[in-house]
């Protein structure tokens, strides 16, 4: 399986700010935006879905990130040899530019707010993996959206366009699953998914970023 690919070309503002499918615009562009910065604070993306699903705005809101070259997802070492890894940063930032609820900051009642909110707002905290999953249960599903899905319906669903992410079961990663391409299929096993992390990848599969962990996905309207 060949899991290095070049990026495709991200739109430039005419032509994203003009996508139509039935007469609806699928993007929107922001001229101020500001896909970098410090990790703990809000992304402003470039490009945002504005109504309509589809694989190839999809893949901009994802590859906008630019995910293996980008410093806000390098790996961090630290003196004492541990390494510091940012799959919750970069799930965020992409489910942020498919404007469902799905950050790294969270109100005391499960709200999901900005990093500024957070500074004023007490019992405010910020999500690891582990408390993303414990959010996604207790409220992501019930309040906000947010539905638990097999992996073939991770696939179809990441294939239309939808917001999908998979997390293992015993909360220590995160990725974002994507849109098939002609040369990377979900075998049955194994759905295509973006990620930063130990390795910070625009394409690969779980079988190499998640090992043998039992995985759970989400996926979003």
């Amino acid at each position: 399986m060949t899991v290095d690919k070049k990026p495709k070309s991200i739109p430039n503002c005419k032509s994203a700010v003009h996508y139509f499918v039935n007469g609806e615009k699928i993007l929107k562009k922001t001229l101020n935006y500001n896909i970098d910065g410090v990790r703990y604070k809000d992304v402003v993306p470039m490009y945002q879905y504005d109504t309509v699903r589809s694989a190839d705005s999809y893949n901009v809101l994802i590859d906008q990130f630019d995910v293996e070259n980008n410093d806000r997802y390098k790996i961090e070492e630290l003196e004492d040899g541990k390494k510091l890894t940012w799959c919750n940063i970069y799930a965020s930032d992409v489910m942020g530019a498919c404007g469902v609820p799905f950050t790294h900051w969270v109100s005391s009642d499960g709200k999901p707010i900005s990093y500024e909110t957070a500074q004023n707002t007490k019992g405010a905290y910020e999500c690891t993996v582990w408390l993303h999953q414990i959010w996604l249960n207790e409220y992501g599903i019930k309040e906000y959206g947010w539905k638990k899905i097999d992996a073939a319906e991770a696939q179809k669903r990441a294939n239309q366009g939808y917001p999908t992410i998979v997390l293992n079961t015993i909360g220590s990663h995160i990725a974002v699953v994507r849109p098939e391409t002609d040369d990377l299929r979900y075998n049955g096993k194994n759905v295509i998914i973006s990620q930063a992390g130990a390795y910070n990848l625009r394409y690969s599969t779980p079988e190499i970023c998640f090992g043998t962990d039992d995985l759970i996905y989400y996926t979003h309207d």
